[in-house]
């Protein structure tokens, strides 16, 4: 018997830096980016071609809140 199950890459296992979007790297805090975190794309797999693509996602699903003015 085959198993059809795929693997999964190791941006989707959870850990300290799962951030719930498969090919994103980062630490969230309550379902948002944490304050401070950085946000990689995941080389592995290479779903987004740059870490400021990966970025622009997080910000498009709404898990990065807005900075204040001048921050």
């Amino acid at each position: 018997m085959l198993d059809t199950e795929p693997e999964l890459c190791e941006c989707e296992k959870p850990g300290y830096f799962y951030s719930g979007v498969p090919g994103i790297i980062a630490h969230m805090d309550s379902g948002r980016l944490a304050a401070g975190a950085e946000v990689q794309r995941c080389d592995l797999c290479q779903r987004y071609p740059s870490d400021n693509a990966a970025m622009e996602k997080l910000r498009e699903l709404g898990y990065v809140l807005p900075q204040a003015p001048g921050v």
